[in-house]
């Protein structure tokens, strides 16, 4: 393989990466994502990492939300950008999520990657879309500290002991993910 050839595989695969996140144009009409697109990183056990610790204020009503609380519970992290339409279908979705747990065994937090909108219009978004569980405004140490974040939606399932065991790019679905969270909690 010559160097014009591999520099056209890296530019494909820098596109399917690309295209593989949200819509990046926030004026552009789209479908919500089909099942085809679902994307799932599995980590492997020797491979986990703690998730790391934080302490954020909530979008809802600005009191401090710390990483602590979590302990002993399954948790989805899923960062999103106000723009993105297919994080705007994984937040609803996680909302309907979160309220099939009525006991404290598992938690969805959401963690907006804010550069350009002011705290109204997140407070705003949040209320429009009905959601109830933690918004948290993340920041460039914490999205570090998960692996970094390259395109939105990304989430990560965290276990009751702070281990990060799955994450995924892209949209999510309801029944799978379901189906592994029931599995954590076993």
């Amino acid at each position: 393989m010559n160097g014009g050839q591999k520099k056209y595989l890296v530019m494909l695969f820098v596109l399917l990466l690309f295209l593989a996140g949200c819509d990046r144009d926030p004026g552009k009409e789209t479908p919500p994502p089909a099942k085809e697109q679902v994307k799932a990183e599995y980590i492997v056990l020797e491979t986990r990492r703690k998730m790391p610790d934080f302490v954020l204020p909530m979008v809802q009503d600005g009191t401090s939300f710390s990483s602590e609380s979590l302990h002993g519970r399954v948790v989805l992290v899923s960062f999103f950008k106000l723009w993105c339409r297919t994080c705007v279908a994984d937040l609803t979705m996680q909302q309907k999520l979160q309220d099939e747990y009525d006991d404290d065994s598992f938690l969805v937090i959401g963690m907006a990657v804010v550069e350009d909108h002011t705290d109204e219009e997140l407070e705003l978004f949040v209320e429009k879309l009905g959601l109830e569980y933690p918004i948290l405004v993340s920041n460039e140490k914490l999205r570090e500290g998960f692996g970094g974040i390259a395109v939105v939606p990304t989430a990560f399932l965290v276990d009751q002991q702070g281990n990060i065991v799955k994450k995924y790019v892209s949209h999510l679905e309801q029944e799978h993910l379901s189906a592994e969270i029931a599995a954590l909690l076993k």
